[in-house]
């Protein structure tokens, strides 16, 4: 089995990107695509993507335009692929590139069923749930990061 975790560069990769995107659900149903596709046209975005074998499993947004933290956002490993470690993977990778950028804090809006993963890799929520315009229920999470070692 071979994994392979891209700092998104390329459109195959972006293609991927969106792909798993569509696939993911949340709360057991496909979200809209305006809801799911946010970005701004000509605003810099950064993904990571996880293939297993070649084939695209998971990705996650990266929010650097902040400057006190960055964000970590749209977590999403397709369904057969959950549990496996992957979810792991990509917030442990998205931690490191933020460390790279200087970012010595990372924040994710959590899902609420989500929120016990977040726990487990040293997220600390920040207050209750909240309920989006789209009815989604979620919970603000932040995580001190570590020096980066030299």
């Amino acid at each position: 089995m071979t994994v392979e975790v891209y700092r998104v560069s390329q459109i195959w990769q972006l293609a991927d990107v969106y792909t798993i995107r569509r696939q993911t659900k949340i709360h057991g149903s496909i979200p809209a695509k305006q809801i799911e596709f946010d970005e701004v046209w000509d605003q810099p975005y950064h993904y990571l993507l996880i293939e297993q074998d070649g084939q695209p499993v998971g990705t996650c947004r990266l929010n650097f335009t902040h400057t006190d933290f960055a964000k970590i956002e749209r977590v999403s490993v397709i369904d057969g692929y959950q549990g496996q470690g992957f979810g792991r993977l990509l917030i442990e990778k998205a931690e490191q590139w933020s460390q790279e950028r200087g970012y010595h804090q990372v924040v994710i809006t959590s899902l609420d069923t989500a929120i016990g993963f977040y726990q487990k890799l040293g997220y600390v929520p920040q207050g209750g749930a909240v309920v989006q315009d789209d009815g989604v229920s979620t919970i603000y999470t932040e995580k001190q990061l570590l020096p980066a070692e030299v």
